[in-house]
């Protein structure tokens, strides 16, 4: 309750009257209800959103590295340029959620729902994305290089412009055949170039 006191009353931001972000690192947000609610330009390293229902919440340029997101209900949510790497979103609900420009390095993706999800130009080295649900997901121009894609569904995915790609990778999940990549890439894949829409 003090936290959401706090949260309410702040006038100034990070970078907008405020030289430091809010330090709520390791605070424990385990089940909690709250959608809309701006944690922008946050520390919340190691903070705990464990089955948190989190819709419509903005994590814009906030720290949640190492944090717990692990079954958390994330629609709509924002983390555009926010900072996951090593978090855990296993089983995360993200769907429509704006990850663009997020850093996922060695996060845990696994399971998560990630249709309609902007993905676009994050780093995602070595992150676990085994069985999720990419339907639709914008990974242009984002860093792949080494994700695990195991199992994923890559129904309409879009990977133009990504970086990393490999065919083993690919191959490895489901529906690779119907997502979107660059002509280059299709040859090695042995598919038809197509454009959006075709």
């Amino acid at each position: 309750q003090v936290v959401f006191t706090v949260l309410n009353r702040r006038a100034l931001s990070y970078q907008n009257g405020e030289e430091q972000r809010l330090d709520l690192s390791l605070s424990n947000f385990g089940g909690v209800f709250m959608h809309g609610v701006s944690f922008k330009d946050m520390n919340l390293h190691a903070a705990n959103f464990h089955i948190a229902s989190l819709i419509g919440i903005d994590f814009h340029n906030s720290d949640l590295s190492v944090a717990n997101l692990s079954k958390a209900n994330l629609q709509m949510a924002t983390l555009s340029r926010a900072t996951l790497h090593l978090a855990n979103l296993s089983g995360a609900v993200l769907w429509e959620a704006k990850l663009n420009e997020a850093g996922l390095v060695k996060t845990d993706l696994c399971d998560t729902d990630l249709r309609k999800a902007n993905l676009n130009k994050a780093a995602l080295f070595r992150a676990k994305l085994t069985r999720a649900n990419l339907r639709e997901t914008d990974f242009r121009e984002a860093d792949l290089q080494e994700a695990d894609l195991t199992e994923s569904n890559l129904d309409k995915t879009d990977f133009r412009g990504a970086k990393g790609l490999a065919l083993e990778q690919i191959k490895a999940a489901l529906n690779w055949d119907k997502a979107l990549y660059e002509e280059e890439f299709c040859e090695v894949l042995g598919l038809p170039f197509q454009t959006e829409g075709q």
